[in-house]
């Protein structure tokens, strides 16, 4: 049982980190906004705001293949409704759910930068880093 517990924290922790990764994407994709609004002509600085994120995109990645490889060695156990690790189990429906709201909040952010950039708002860069690919591949990896 504390082997559970443990793997159990693991994956509380992992969302913690993403959870976190996730808010430097949103900052980052703000900045981008904000670029495409005040300085249209600024390929240079929406370009590098897009490799940082890529950064953190590729990190969530990792996140979401540690998150799936220890959650499939505990699903089992979580669906038997395990009261003595009730106070673990909702931290981390909680986590679940706030990676999940970021992770729509990001979505939306990129799709309006998408839409103001299509609208001819700022030419647009040679390629667009989007939190979809990371959304793409948590999906991807949750199917498994």
């Amino acid at each position: 049982m504390d082997e559970i517990l443990a793997q159990i924290t693991l994956l509380t922790d992992c969302l913690r980190k993403k959870e976190e990764a996730l808010n430097v994407i949103i900052a980052f994709t703000n900045k981008q906004t904000d670029l495409i609004v005040n300085s249209p002509k600024d390929n240079a600085s929406f370009n590098e705001l897009a490799q940082k994120k890529l950064l953190h995109i590729e990190y969530v990645n990792d996140l979401d293949n540690i998150f799936t490889s220890i959650f499939d060695r505990v699903k089992d156990f979580m669906g038997k409704g395990n009261e003595d690790h009730r106070e673990v189990l909702i931290k981390l429906k909680d986590g679940i759910k706030a990676v999940t709201d970021l992770t729509v909040t990001i979505k939306t952010l990129e799709e309006k930068n998408a839409r103001m950039i299509a609208g001819g708002v700022r030419k647009p860069p040679k390629k667009i880093v989007s939190a979809n690919h990371a959304v793409n591949a948590y999906r991807r990896n949750k199917k498994g």
